[in-house]
């Protein structure tokens, strides 16, 4: 197949939008007590909610957020009793913005300003000698293949990442609005698909389409004991 990538670059694929942007809604939450979007929307998050507890995920197994923002992932799940929440940020802005929603809110979830992409994850005293049974990523995949410095790095750095923080039985939810199923399953060649979560589809003009992508994966039975650098 291929190699595929958006048309056109994007400043949503630079640090300096999203610190911008958290920074408007950290003064929004702390002017008006407004939390912010949902990013993909509540309709995905609940498609989120409803499979970890149709696939029976126990509560207490480690949850780990890529690009958690405002964390409202990570809040609804604590919501439904689940303990071990972990999200990251490389925007301090959106991490001091979570931290205070859940405050507000009285809610335990660990929160850390991080970059995916450049530091040693392994090294941070949050994952040290940690791996996580479930990795959540809403749009921070696509992030960086809107950032044209370095992508395919970048995206290589990214995969080795999630693959050294999950769980040898553990399951990537990677949800896209920019690669379809099979430009995802190409980058994401050490993983198998378990499952495609259903969005329903829209039309439009005679076509029909759907804007957002939506996989869980696992690991590749042959790389479960694998380190990547």
């Amino acid at each position: 197949m291929e190699e595929l990538r958006p048309s056109s670059s994007c400043e949503l694929g630079r640090k300096e939008y999203w610190s911008e942007f958290y920074s408007t809604e950290l003064e929004n939450f702390e002017d008006y007590g407004d939390i912010g979007d949902i990013w993909f929307g509540k309709k995905n998050l609940e498609r989120i909610v409803k499979w970890l507890d149709k696939n029976k995920v126990d509560k207490c197994l480690p949850i780990l957020d890529v690009g958690c923002g405002n964390g409202r992932t990570l809040i609804s799940l604590f919501k439904v009793g689940y303990e071990d929440l972990t999200g990251i940020d490389f925007a301090e802005e959106a991490i001091l913005l979570a931290k205070k929603i859940a405050q507000n809110k009285n809610m335990k979830i660990n929160l850390e300003v991080l970059d995916f992409l450049k530091e040693d994850i392994k090294s941070s005293s949050m994952f040290c000698k940690k791996e996580f049974h479930v990795i959540i990523d809403k749009g921070t995949y696509d992030a960086i293949g809107l950032d044209v410095e370095h992508v395919e790095e970048k995206r290589k750095q990214y995969i080795n990442q999630i693959l050294n923080l999950l769980s040898s039985n553990g399951y990537f939810l990677l949800f896209s609005c920019n690669w379809t199923k099979e430009e995802l399953l190409f980058h994401f060649k050490e993983f198998t698909l378990h499952e495609e979560i259903e969005i329903p589809s829209i039309g439009f003009g005679g076509k029909v389409g759907q804007t957002v992508t939506a996989l869980i994966m696992k690991k590749c039975t042959f790389l479960q004991d694998e380190d990547f650098v």
